[in-house]
Parts: C-alpha cells; structure tokens; sequence
C-alpha cells in the first residue's frame, strides 16, 4: 500500500513538474510575445518620430525658403523705389536747369532788344540834333 501511495505520489510529482514545465514554456513563450510586441511598437514609434522630424524639417525650410523670397522681393521693390526716386530727382533737376537757362534766355533777349532800342532812341536823338543844327545854320 505504501508502494502505491508512493508511486501515486510520484507521478502526482511527475504530472506536477510536467505543468510547471508546461506554464514556463507558455510562460517564455508569452513573455517572448510581449517582448516582439513591445518592440515592434518601439520600431512603429521610431519611425513615426523620424517622419514627424523629416516633416518639420522641411516645413521649417519651406518656411525659411518663404522668407527669402519674401526679404529679396521687399528688397527688389526697396531698390526699385529708389531708382524712380532718384529719376524723379534727376528729372526735376532737369526741369529746373531748363528753366534757368530758359529764363537766362529770355533775359538776355530782353537785354538786347533794350540795348537795341536805345541805340536807336540815341541815334534818333543825334540825327534830330544834326537836323536841328542844320536847320538853324540855314536860317542863319
């Protein structure tokens, strides 16, 4: 009896440690899951930080880009404005040189139709003298 109460002991203790075995391999095998699982989230994970990085990066040089673009146009009218600035100035200095010299002209054509008109007056002036003397030596 005690031989059978041993041998059912035995194999109680055999079918005991074939379960132990049985729920560490399931439990390895559980454990190797998760891990596969955990990494396959960590590479998901990294993958999406890198496309999240790549996409900022060319966001913010599309930005950069837009701002150079913008700083050169703004610059492109800045110079622009002043080449029309600096040709109305040209101009307008044209324009008042063309008038100086306008009225210098019209002042020196002033001058000499006066000049002529007084040589004429004097010259009148002798010939009705010389008349007038004439005239009085022929009386006398």
């Amino acid at each position: 009896e005690k031989e059978v109460e041993k041998a059912k002991t035995e194999e109680k203790e055999m079918e005991q440690v074939e379960k132990d075995k049985t729920a560490k391999k399931k439990a390895e095998q559980e454990k190797a899951e998760a891990q596969r699982k955990m990494e396959e989230e960590l590479i998901k994970a990294e993958a999406e930080r890198k496309e999240k990085a790549e996409n900022e990066r060319k966001k913010k040089e599309k930005f950069n880009k837009t701002q150079v673009e913008i700083k050169k146009k703004e610059e492109q009218e800045k110079l622009e404005a002043e080449r029309k600035k600096k040709e109305a100035i040209e101009k307008a200095e044209l324009e008042r040189r063309a008038e100086v010299e306008k009225a210098e002209a019209e002042r020196t054509r002033k001058e000499k139709l006066e000049k002529v008109a007084e040589e004429k007056r004097k010259k009148e002036e002798q010939e009705k003298a010389e008349d007038e003397r004439k005239r009085k030596e022929e009386l006398e």
